[in-house]
């Protein structure tokens, strides 16, 4: 169990210690390509504050640390990694040069994220059964999940209990795949804190812990207080 996250959307310093620029830094100066004009300049700030995000989790995890644990980390790197967030339908198209055209969520009046993708964790069950049954996978890990909802900040508290719906039922659903013989043996949360997400700017918030962009301040969502039981 983990979280997951991408340099771009979460470190910031774009022209600092000799970085180049990447297409992003460029594509996101395109004027109307990101929505609000927005960039990933400084995002989550992570590359300045990774000691504060990071040094107490290795301080903890080297307490834990004992004899010979070195020896019996060394593993097979071999495993598949799969990202679910939403479900797509498409049904056959009629246009020339397109096999098929997407029926959007909102025309099926299904539940859907900030971002519109429909919220369906027995999806994430069915590729996982599909993934299990191919030739050679002896190990899957979910190395992307999560979901984007109206986040808002209210006396430094954010009450998300959709996201907390959310990861309860796609965990179950994880689960269930387990129990029938998949081998699933991970799963990372998208993501630690709000980011740059891509096209969209810093709207679509998929953290479990709320980043104000304007002031760089940090406060745990709730679904972040939820997992942290869940894992004790």
């Amino acid at each position: 169990m983990g979280v997951a996250a991408a340099a771009y959307q979460t470190e910031g310093a774009w022209n600092l210690d000799g970085k180049g620029k990447s297409n992003w830094d460029h594509f996101s100066r395109i004027r109307g390509k990101i929505e609000n004009g927005e960039n990933a300049d400084v995002a989550a700030d992570f590359y300045h504050r990774y000691a504060e995000d990071t040094v107490p989790m290795l301080r903890k995890l080297k307490s834990l640390y004992e004899e010979g644990d070195e020896e019996k980390m060394a593993f097979d790197f071999d495993f598949i990694g799969l990202q679910y967030y939403y479900r797509t339908i498409a049904k056959k198209s009629m246009m020339p040069g397109m096999r098929a055209k997407e029926i959007i969520a909102s025309k099926r009046g299904v539940p859907v994220n900030v971002m519109g993708g429909e919220i369906y964790p027995e999806g994430l069950y069915q590729i996982l059964k599909k993934f299990s049954k191919y030739k050679g996978i002896r190990n899957l890990i979910i190395t992307e999940n999560g979901t984007c909802v109206p986040d808002k900040l209210e006396n430094e508290k954010v009450h998300d209990k959709a996201r907390i719906d959310y990861f309860r039922d796609h965990l179950a659903a994880v689960l269930k795949a387990r129990r029938e013989g998949v081998n699933v043996n991970g799963y990372f949360v998208w993501s630690p804190t709000d980011n740059f997400e891509w096209d969209k700017g810093y709207t679509p918030r998929f953290g479990l812990v709320y980043f104000d962009f304007k002031t760089l301040e940090r406060y745990i969502k709730d679904s972040g207080l939820w997992f942290r039981e869940f894992l004790r």
